[in-house]
């Protein structure tokens, strides 16, 4: 029974490892955008965390299963620490869904030089320039302990009434709100940040 556990093991060392080296090179090679719309590099960076978890709660459960003369201590602790490890991925699953859809044909292009930025909402055919916004509510994780901590957006009250929310899957927020008056920012806190 121990070499399934050295096996495995080793076969999660190998895993983390291989994610941790496609993130750091992943954020190696990334360049400083003006356009930002939205791309896989971005996706597995916010997921990083919750994938670690699944590649490590799915051998944990697949050896419960498979491997059926387990003692009942073995069997229990390796069920438990599987589904708390699944269970701690899914909010950022549902999370990511949600945002996808969101920004599912959004732009954003970003002019450093004059401090501006413009949205593009190429689904409804609809343009927004920073001049248009009336208010802005962006909306955190309370703690920054989880894994869904990163995903976070902003709503933009335009002047004709109509509401545009942006995401942290498009782009890191920050670069938006850095433009904008900080009176006219407005932040709450949610323990998951769903739209």
């Amino acid at each position: 029974m121990m070499p399934i556990y050295i096996k495995l093991l080793k076969t999660l060392a190998f895993v983390a490892a291989a994610l941790y080296v496609l993130r750091f090179l992943i954020t190696l090679l990334s360049k400083e955008r003006s356009v930002y719309v939205p791309d896989p590099s971005r996706h597995f960076f916010m997921l990083f965390w919750a994938l670690l978890c699944l590649m490590i709660a799915g051998p944990l459960v697949i050896t419960y299963i498979a491997a059926p003369r387990m003692s009942p201590l073995e069997a229990a602790l390796l069920l438990t620490v599987g589904v708390i490890l699944a269970a701690f991925s899914l909010p950022v699953f549902a999370l990511h869904i949600q945002y996808f859809f969101n920004d599912f044909q959004k732009l954003v292009e970003v002019d450093k030089k004059n401090e501006s930025f413009k949205i593009y909402d190429v689904r409804n055919k609809l343009f927004y320039r920073k001049e248009d916004i009336v208010r802005a509510t962006r909306v955190q994780c309370g703690s920054k302990k989880f894994f869904w901590s990163n995903y976070e957006y902003i709503t933009f009250e335009i002047k004709n009434g109509s509401l545009i929310t942006l995401t942290s899957l498009l782009m890191p927020l920050d670069k938006l709100t850095k433009f904008i008056n900080t009176n006219r920012i407005y932040v709450e806190h949610k323990s998951i940040c769903f739209i």
